[in-house]
């Protein structure tokens, strides 16, 4: 090409020009701690994500221009625009403490899916409205088994803690309930932690203490109404707010470039062309 034949450097006309498209965000790191180990959520974005994506940008980022793009509506600007260096707009700082597993606002991400949870015994469980806000309710009728709704696995940290919110509906007496985080080892579930939750009509908070380890868990919440077949009773625990976090919050701080979002073809055909 001519290009070959010229040389392809900057004072012969020609540029290194790099197209980062990307329909979503960081959610993996393949350098944890440093082991070369991909681990993450991979539902939410987490400081060693966005941290070690940026430091392996950096590397493109000295020898190309590179022009970020992102397509549809799951993508974050405010991480986006750390992967793009066309029209540099200065330094800027992002925090990462709190990762949102479920606040059941959608029926698509996360845990927010019905599909991500798996219930036995015989209750149910459904994504319920509260006052114009949802929240996940799990049901167990009286004279089954106590029902059980587990979460799937999740990838954590160590030093993170898992929180949520909570409140009982018709709790008869007797009824009980609780929360139980687990860790995946050696392929069987161990439990971590339980957390007994009383019967309470007003939302209370709960929080498990901090993983020492890094690997695989879940939540596993169980609901006990009395075993009365005679009467027509069950109990109801209601679930909301589901998150993790540091015991302190995190910062990842770079420079950021002007960034574009495109919903449509021709949205993207003229990012394209304008990056070229």
């Amino acid at each position: 090409s001519s290009q070959t034949a010229s040389g392809s450097s900057s004072s012969n006309g020609y540029q290194h020009l790099t197209f980062f498209l990307t329909d979503g965000d960081p959610t993996f790191s393949n350098n944890v701690s440093g082991t070369g180990v991909a681990n993450g959520s991979g539902i939410a974005t987490d400081y060693k994500d966005l941290n070690d994506a940026i430091t392996a940008f950096n590397r493109l980022d000295a020898i190309s221009t590179v022009k970020a793009i992102g397509i549809g509506t799951s993508v974050n600007a405010d991480y986006l625009q750390f992967f793009d260096n066309t029209d540099t707009t200065g330094t800027k700082t992002v925090t990462l403490g709190t990762v949102t597993l479920a606040d059941f606002q959608n029926t698509t991400t996360n845990f927010n899916n019905m599909s991500n949870w798996f219930v036995s015994g015989g209750g149910s469980f459904s994504r319920v409205e509260n006052s114009g806000n949802y929240r996940l309710q799990v049901t167990d009728p009286g004279g089954w088994d106590s029902t059980r709704l587990e979460s799937e696995g999740f990838q954590m940290d160590a030093s993170r803690a898992v929180s949520f919110t909570y409140a009982t509906g018709n709790f008869p007496s007797g009824s009980s309930a609780s929360a139980v985080l687990q860790s995946y080892n050696d392929f069987s579930w161990d439990t971590v932690q339980t957390l007994p939750l009383n019967a309470t009509s007003s939302t209370a908070a709960k929080t498990f203490n901090a993983v020492s380890s890094a690997g695989t868990y879940r939540i596993v919440f169980t609901v006990t109404c009395p075993r009365d077949k005679s009467q027509n009773t069950s109990a109801t625990l209601f679930v909301d707010d589901i998150t993790y976090k540091y015991a302190t919050d995190k910062t990842v701080t770079s420079d950021v470039g002007e960034v574009a979002i495109v919903t449509e073809a021709s949205q993207l055909t003229a990012a394209l062309q304008g990056g070229s």
